[in-house]
């Protein structure tokens, strides 16, 4: 009895190609799904809670919602363009550029309120503590990548906490201890998942809360 040979497919070779961290090789069409139908129904709850605050233009808030996210999309698109080894290799660069921003509004920075959180350019404003929140990330996972074990060395986990308590230090000076608190519980999760051990993250948000709190 002759078995038939079984077709083989040839593999696409523009795919092989490509380098792993080639952007339509890692769209995750799920997540986008849930980002976008989280905006629609954001935006629908923006009109429910305004309509009523501009008389005569009850859409006033939504379209300024809308238009919000239209450029974030569009700074999203642009951000997955690149070649996510391309952000690694300029993680620190972005963070060197934070860092220096988050001494110049210290020095230079509008006052408002008693704290110096941005650059004013006239009806524009740069907030410096928003940037950090992803250039800080961007850097601890970086370094954490070099890490090649399940789990981080105590030295490097030691590293990637330096790295985040510099910007980190800066933005409660400002004072902006929402912003501050925000990027610490964003850099535990990446420790975490980096594969610091969770004692050490547990140990961490205890002191970076306790601190804030007093």
């Amino acid at each position: 009895m002759t078995v038939p040979l079984l077709s083989r497919r040839e593999p696409n070779l523009g795919s092989l190609s490509r380098s792993p961290g080639d952007p339509s090789r890692n769209i995750d069409w799920v997540l986008i799904g849930a980002v976008v139908a989280l905006m629609s129904i954001g935006a629908v709850a923006i009109y429910s809670a305004t309509w009523w605050k501009v008389p005569g233009d009850e859409y006033y808030y939504t379209i300024r919602q809308v238009a919000f996210v239209i450029v974030a999309l569009l700074v999203m698109t642009f951000v997955m363009s690149f070649d996510y080894t391309w952000l690694k290799e300029k993680a620190m660069f972005f963070y060197g550029v934070t860092v220096l921003s988050l001494v110049l509004v210290l020095a230079a920075g509008a006052m408002q309120g008693g704290a110096r959180l941005s650059f004013d350019f006239g009806p524009v404003s740069f907030q410096p503590a928003e940037f950090a929140k992803v250039s800080v990330l961007l850097a601890l996972a970086s370094y954490l990548s070099e890490e090649r074990g399940e789990e981080i060395s105590y030295a490097r986990f030691i590293g990637g906490l330096i790295i985040v308590g510099v910007p980190v230090a800066l933005i409660i000076i400002q004072p902006d201890l929402g912003s501050a608190s925000v990027l610490v519980a964003c850099a535990m999760g990446v420790l975490l998942v980096g594969g610091a051990k969770l004692r050490y993250i547990a140990l961490i948000t205890v002191l970076s809360i306790t601190t804030v709190a007093a």
